[in-house]
């Protein structure tokens, strides 16, 4: 995601400490957010599940099974450790940030929680459907199968009901922030228009003033002639 995106976000503000230094010091100055559905109680249970997630990550990796020694078992579900880490970084602010929250913060929540849920639930399911397929054909071969199989059907589940709840991670701009953006949209629009006229009127007096040269010189010309 680009930084650059949110540089009219902030501005750069100078001020003078006691010693007579000048101190710049950032202020933030776009969009506020909040929750769509306003508070998130359920904010701490998913900090739990994916807690939980990490955890049967880690035990089917230490488990003794035959699926892991496969590469359409293992190769997914190990690939799915960077869609979880995504996940965990987004409940950490889901979490930690307090509302109203800054436009970087909402956007990395409203962007990265459905998308690393959606990539973790198709790599769970492909592990799992070839696990299933090494049931079907090899059948249970080491105890650590059957808890390397439950271990990704219970991370799918919750996958599943953390992908259920996205509409509660939401974040909007207030209406107090969407009024004032408007607002200062409107005075730019008004700013470039009376920009726009002035240029034209000094075109216009310019054009009078070669007008009015150009007249004198011509009633110049003739008082020549004239004498």
């Amino acid at each position: 995601m680009s930084v650059n995106k949110y540089v009219g976000d902030y501005r750069l503000i100078e001020d003078v400490d006691e010693k007579g230094r000048i101190r710049t010091r950032t202020e933030y100055k776009g969009d506020l957010y909040h929750y769509r559905t306003g508070e998130t109680p359920e904010r701490h249970r998913t900090a739990a599940a994916a807690a939980a997630l990490w955890a049967l990550w880690i035990l089917a990796m230490l488990l003794p099974s035959s699926g892991m020694r496969v590469f359409y078992v293992s190769l997914p579900f190990i690939c799915s450790a960077p869609a979880l880490f995504i996940l965990s970084d987004t409940v950490r602010l889901i979490v930690c940030r307090k509302e109203p929250m800054e436009h970087r913060d909402a956007d990395r929540i409203n962007n990265r929680y459905p998308s690393s849920l959606l990539f973790a639930q198709i790599l769970l399911a492909v592990s799992l459907a070839g696990e299933g397929l090494c049931l079907v054909l090899e059948g249970w071969q080491m105890p650590g199968d059957a808890l390397l199989a439950a271990c990704a059907a219970v991370m799918l589940g919750l996958c599943i009901r953390l992908f259920g709840r996205r509409h509660l991670y939401v974040l909007e701009p207030s209406a107090v922030s969407a009024a004032l953006t408007g607002m200062a949209a409107e005075a730019q629009a008004g700013s470039e228009d009376m920009s726009e006229a002035e240029a034209e009127m000094e075109a216009v007096s310019e054009a009078a003033q070669e007008a009015a040269s150009e007249a004198g010189d011509r009633d110049g010309e003739g008082r020549e002639l004239f004498v």
